[in-house]
């Protein structure tokens, strides 16, 4: 009996299969040409980025290249400081030659070059870099037009939509990915600004730089970092993040015009509503200003310590992150309007933004110093202080503390390598998510500290 069941039921399984995937076949292959024609619009305008840089001291000393003998060996046969070549991938985002990239691709004082998908090879002018969200302008001298992608509105970007990347894993050029977009506004603590798109097209080591697409072949982010696998693995497990296009944008154009980015400010720390706060101002929605340092826009236009922001410019505030983001929409001289509740009482404030220094950015546009954020999972923070980085704001019942740290202990690295501003922190911390190797110093001891996220 249960053989003369089984049989036709799986018959009739396999009979329905293949009826729904003879009825999907079309719909499959539009989605199929659908691909191809993008990598096909696309992949004349994707370039492959090659540096050549200078060693760091940590590179030196972990090749071996700082000890005695080679310092002679060097001395004797090459007097100049040892080089590394490294690839990365870009796009040309204007017909003019300019490039996006990222920054831990190619900045600084490297010695940049673009290969396009022609084979042309061409040196490049670094016109800027924005290393508060890891993008680089290149600029290329072609000497005709050339093919730019389109940026699409990253805001109208939703969960579930098909994305594409395109770029050089491992230096094999102009290779195509296919995912969705996994989710949005991710924040990893890597970067002063972030605001990520998280993808589940692999996304692997040469990537970095390259576009991330929609079906139309419009750019909707730059693919910047990939979380792996513990063990051995580099390689991708399905969680990518790239810089949303919006923001990418915003930065090209400033570094066009001007080579560097500026950034309004308003200067006030913030904190979290707790269940207890929201009972008691009324409201599901909102952040507290903890702090408002005497002099900043904010004090000027008489914001208060104890004030819930619950809008900006009439866009409802959740968390840091939506005040960052309304707050990076205006220019230095704009008028913000905050929404506040004080005293159980909601009323306006405007206030007049004014240009950011480099010591008053982060991640809630707060202090006269920097503070790294991400810190916080491990019970403490970094601030940069003109004689380097310092641990402060040591939670009493966090790992920091557990392991024996005080406010004010100078950091000289993280993870083995020297830190010496936020721009340091934040690439140290992105080597180990989950742990941070700090090596201290008390003014009389030096030590290394291991601390685990909370």
């Amino acid at each position: 009996m249960k053989t003369r069941i089984f049989i036709p039921f799986m018959l009739f399984i396999f009979i329905s299969s293949g009826i729904a995937i003879a009825g999907g076949s079309e719909e499959a292959k539009k989605l199929q040409d659908a691909f191809t024609g993008v990598y096909e619009k696309a992949c004349s305008s994707v370039v492959v980025i090659k540096v050549k840089k200078e060693m760091s001291e940590d590179e030196s000393s972990q090749f071996g290249m700082d000890n005695p003998f080679m310092k002679k060996f060097r001395g004797r046969r090459n007097p100049e400081p040892p080089k590394i070549e490294g690839m990365g991938s870009g796009f040309i985002a204007n017909e003019n030659g300019y490039i996006i990239t990222n920054c831990h691709v190619a900045g600084g004082n490297d010695e940049v070059s673009v290969k396009l998908h022609d084979g042309r090879e061409f040196k490049a002018e670094i016109i800027g870099a924005d290393e508060k969200t890891d993008i680089t302008l290149l600029k290329i001298n072609a000497g005709a037009k050339l093919p730019a992608l389109a940026f699409a509105d990253s805001d109208k970007v939703k969960v579930g939509h098909w994305s594409i990347a395109i770029g050089a894993p491992y230096n094999l050029d102009y290779s195509m990915t296919v995912g969705i977009v996994s989710q949005k506004g991710r924040s990893v603590g890597i970067n002063a600004y972030e605001n990520y798109i998280q993808t589940d097209a692999a996304i692997n080591m040469g990537n970095s730089g390259g576009p991330l697409l929609n079906l139309d072949g419009e750019v909707i982010g730059v693919n910047d970092f990939i979380v792996t696998g513990n063990g051995y693995s580099q390689g991708n497990i399905g969680l990518g993040f790239a810089i949303p296009s919006n923001m990418v944008k915003d930065v090209m154009e400033q570094l066009m015009k001007g080579g560097k980015v500026v950034r309004p400010w308003v200067g006030i720390a913030m904190e979290p509503l707790s269940p207890e706060m929201k009972k008691q101002a009324k409201t599901e929605t909102g952040i507290m200003v903890r702090e408002v340092n005497v002099g900043n826009p904010a004090d000027k236009a008489g914001i208060e310590p104890g004030d819930i922001i619950v809008a900006i410019d009439n866009q409802p505030v959740n968390g840091p992150k939506d005040v960052q983001f309304a707050v990076l929409k205006h220019k230095p001289g704009d008028k913000i309007l905050f929404t506040v509740i004080r005293d159980g009482k909601k009323q306006d404030i405007t206030v007049i933004a004014e240009k950011q220094d480099d010591k008053r950015v982060s991640a809630d546009g707060a202090k006269d110093k920097e503070t790294a954020s991400g810190s916080k999972d491990f019970g403490l923070e970094f601030t940069e202080t003109k004689d380097g980085i310092e641990i402060s704001n040591v939670d009493a019942d966090g790992p920091a503390a557990a392991a024996g740290l005080g406010d004010g202990s100078k950091v000289l690295a993280i993870n083995k390598l020297k830190v010496k501003t936020l721009d340091d922190v934040h690439k140290a911390m992105a080597l180990n998510r989950e742990m941070l190797l700090l090596f201290v110093s008390d003014g009389k001891t030096k030590r290394f500290v291991a601390i685990e996220r909370k």
